[in-house]
Order: structure tokens, then C-alpha cells, then sequence
């Protein structure tokens, strides 16, 4: 039987964020602009609407600046 335990999802925007916006446009609830880039939410919603609209912010950067995993069970 599969694992069925919800999933933290880590997710890091790097230094060659480019502050395009599409992040922001796409998922709203998880990333936002902070300075001169993005900048993921803290925390992330976590519903099957917002995980899908960040798996495609993800896909859609530009410049593949955001880095999405899950997080191994009990890390903070």
C-alpha cells in the first residue's frame, strides 16, 4: 500500500532569478517578489490547487531559478 502522508515540499529561489513575475502570476499563494526576486511564501499552501500551480511556476521560470523537492521526514 502506498505512503499516503502528506509531503513537505521545500523550495528555493536561486541567484539567477531574473524577477520576471511569472512565479508570482502562476501561483500567487506561493511565491511572492521581495527586492529583486522572487521569493517562495512561507508557508506554502499546501492544497492539490496550489501544489499544481507551483509544480508549473517551476516548470515555467525562464531562466530555471527555482529549485522544488520534498523534505526528508523530520527535518524542521
Amino acid at each position: 500500500m502506498a505512503d499516503e502522508r502528506a509531503t513537505t515540499i521545500d523550495v528555493q529561489v536561486g541567484r539567477g532569478c531574473i524577477s520576471s513575475g511569472i512565479c508570482v502570476e502562476i501561483a500567487p499563494d506561493s511565491f511572492e517578489l521581495v527586492g529583486l526576486r522572487a521569493s517562495p511564501r512561507r508557508p506554502l499552501a499546501d492544497t492539490p490547487a496550489a501544489r499544481a500551480a507551483l509544480v508549473e511556476a517551476v516548470e515555467a521560470c525562464p531562466v530555471e531559478a527555482i529549485v522544488m523537492g520534498p523534505v526528508a521526514p523530520g527535518t524542521p
